[in-house]
């Protein structure tokens, strides 16, 4: 709308067939981790609840907990899964102001999935359990099997969880970036790029026509992996007159609540990295050389531990969720690339 400003958006409709993946994976017995509502000497739900469940009143109060707080469950394909059906919007803006800021460009931008039919891993297995045993449906009750003292953890007793047509998820948000040229004396200059996203909305139905959650800010349950409302990266960059460059990286991935108030209810605070890279490019060999080395994850931040956290569909593992938290801790790289022509 001006030589400094753009305004920008897009609507688009989108379809997906499920994949073979999702139709044919072979189906097989793991864990997931959470609550039986039906076990224990206190159970949370009702005798009327767990009975629908096939909860007989001699086993009610009577069912063993898992120790590890884990049980069985079948996962894998699904055959007779429907298509996905998908609406996005997109409406942002870009402004490059020059003049006295010169070197600078931001943009911000709203965005908005609604996707109908969605594919999932199953409906949650704490949730099949509530469900069943709120409703009675059939739908819910048939994929709970438990064994001969009310279990769901011992041989074969579990949940049914394969792949699954959930109600919907709809999710929106802003994804902030910025950069920053900024010339120096002597050929030195600095750069600075942020790239965030502030999660506003993640509503997820996992039956159709059932109950909304909204996962904005939580983990596990029925939302299962990490939904944090603002993630960032920041980097600032010296690039020198000498054929090197140096970054320090900042990464940051904000705070999650477990989404069940529980007891022991699990609460990450806001996790911050920093890296620490350089890289230097010249004349060796005859030809042109790059060698570039760096520390991820500089001080040394643990990983959120949590045993619910281990069986999280395909993203927990070793207690924690590598794919949010960096489970690594400090390591080293170098390269040399050399270019042969």
């Amino acid at each position: 709308i001006t030589e400094s400003v753009m305004l920008r958006g897009g609507i688009s409709r989108a379809v997906r067939a499920p994949n073979i993946n999702e139709l044919f994976q072979p189906q097989s017995k793991g864990l997931w981790s959470g609550n039986d509502g039906c076990a224990g000497a206190t159970p949370t739900l009702s005798a009327a609840a767990c009975a629908n469940q096939g909860v007989t009143a001699a086993q009610y109060g009577n069912i063993p907990s898992s120790p590890a707080g884990q049980y069985n469950r079948i996962t894998g394909g699904n055959p007779g899964l429907d298509p996905e059906e998908s609406d996005s919007v997109t409406a942002g803006f870009v402004v490059t102001p020059g003049g006295f800021a010169e070197g600078l460009s931001f943009s911000v931008d709203y965005w908005n999935i609604d996707v109908q039919k969605a594919i999932a891993t199953g409906i949650g297995e704490e949730n099949t359990i509530n469900l069943c045993g709120s409703t009675g449906d059939p739908t819910f009750c048939s994929l709970i099997n438990r064994g001969p003292n009310g279990n769901l953890w011992i041989g074969q007793a579990g949940i049914t969880a394969t792949q699954v047509n959930i109600g919907f998820f709809e999710v929106s948000g802003v994804d902030i970036n910025a950069n920053y040229a900024w010339d120096l004396d002597n050929g030195h200059g600095l750069d600075f790029a942020l790239r965030g996203t502030a999660l506003t909305q993640w509503d997820e139905q996992p039956v159709p026509g059932g109950i909304v959650n909204d996962c904005a800010g939580f983990v596990l349950g029925t939302c299962e992996r990490p939904r944090p409302e603002w993630k960032h990266t920041f980097a600032t960059t010296w690039n020198t007159p000498w054929n090197a460059q140096f970054v320090l990286g900042w990464r940051r991935v904000g705070e999650v609540k477990e989404f069940e108030d529980l007891p022991d209810r699990l609460t990450v605070k806001a996790q911050d990295y920093f890296d620490l890279s350089a890289n230097y490019i010249g004349e060796w060999f005859g030809t042109e050389t790059t060698i570039n080395a760096g520390v991820s994850n500089l001080l040394d931040e643990d990983p959120p531990i949590f045993g619910r956290l281990n069986n999280i569909s395909v993203y927990g593992n070793g207690n924690t969720i590598p794919g949010t938290w960096d489970a690594m801790g400090r390591y080293y790289y170098v390269g040399l690339n050399v270019r042969i022509q």
